[in-house]
């Protein structure tokens, strides 16, 4: 029962995780927020990750999990994006993989989850070549499109989740309405036009 499951005493309401595959404009809605006045864009950060990584108790055993440990990591998150300001952006893409673990965290976060047409998205990663071992998977397709599925099955369970915050965005919407995905986007957080 994840409503049972303990929480930091940390208010999380200005942490925002932009979560997507990469290609799928999460640079690009990162840019347009963040040219609002209430907004700061941290970049990827790894730090919710490095804190999964550090708790042994994640996610299988939640249940050995105490607020005051959740805080301290909550902290460290808070620490680590280095702002003050109203709503802070993480764009981290892998993000998505510990949404749950940033509501423990960080009560009242919220996530804003990119999504764009597969086959799209695939030829976009496949021509871009990225460098590096993170992003290595997206030098081949059968890969790719694991990873593709990975995200959409790992999205509907947020998409499900009482817990978790989500506001979804279509990169096609983004880039052909984009007033109208952006006013949603701000409305999501909480922010005026």
């Amino acid at each position: 029962n994840r409503t049972s499951l303990p929480r930091s005493d940390l208010g999380g309401a200005g942490a925002v995780f932009v979560v997507g595959m990469p290609r799928a404009g999460k640079s690009l809605l990162e840019q347009a927020l963040a040219a609002h006045p209430e907004v700061a864009a941290a970049g990827e950060l790894t730090a919710l990750g490095d804190i999964a990584a550090e708790l042994p108790e994640w996610p299988l055993a939640l249940a050995n999990l105490t607020p005051r440990r959740l805080t301290d990591a909550g902290r460290r998150y808070l620490d680590a994006a280095g702002t003050s300001a109203p709503r802070v952006l993480d764009t981290l893409p892998f993000n998505f993989l510990n949404a749950g673990l940033a509501s423990l965290l960080l009560p009242g976060s919220r996530i804003i989850a990119l999504h764009r047409n597969s086959a799209d998205l695939a030829l976009r990663c496949l021509f871009k070549n990225f460098a590096g071992r993170r992003l290595a998977f997206t030098n081949s397709a059968a890969l790719l499109a694991r990873w593709i599925r990975v995200y959409d099955r790992v999205m509907t369970v947020w998409r499900n989740a009482d817990d978790v915050s989500l506001h979804e965005v279509r990169y096609e919407d983004l880039v052909q309405r984009p007033e109208d995905t952006l006013r949603g986007a701000l409305a999501f957080l909480g922010l005026s036009w």
